[in-house]
């Protein structure tokens, strides 16, 4: 038996339900979940650590933090664009993004809805099918 399983305590039904309505109240007052990449090519290119760090600071001093939702995402496969982001509901995924864009991203992307355009490397179209922005050119145009 691991150290992980015997240090396991199952929760009580109350706890249970104490945690589930907890959740639900967060869900409730979510707008956007933001996921920041912290893979091994965005903690060395874009510094992912200090990005999340700065972000969830932000949010805070922005009075946001109850509304947006920071996660961090073990890869997602765009070392090409590291430090890498996607911001839900709208399917904007951001490139390039280090700790000097995080006031405007929340300032512009998550207080006035618009995304900060320099940053953003795919959008969902009308479709529903991601797009690269033009301006960057996709990975198969790279030589």
């Amino acid at each position: 038996m691991s150290v992980e399983q015997e240090a396991y305590k199952p929760m009580t039904t109350e706890e249970r339900l104490k945690k589930r309505k907890l959740a639900n109240r967060m869900m409730d007052s979510l707008e956007k979940h933001v996921f920041i990449c912290d893979g091994i090519c965005c903690v060395k290119k874009g510094d992912a650590h200090e990005v999340i760090a700065a972000f969830r600071e932000e949010l805070k001093a922005t009075g946001m933090a109850a509304k947006i939702k920071v996660s961090e995402v073990r890869c997602m496969s765009r070392c090409a664009d590291a430090g890498s982001m996607v911001v839900y509901p709208e399917g904007v995924w951001y490139q390039g993004v280090s700790t000097d864009d995080v006031r405007e991203i929340v300032q512009q992307h998550f207080i006035e809805d618009r995304p900060v355009q320099e940053r953003v490397a795919y959008s969902l179209s009308e479709e529903g099918k991601f797009v690269r922005s033009p301006l960057f050119p996709s990975d198969e145009t790279i030589v």
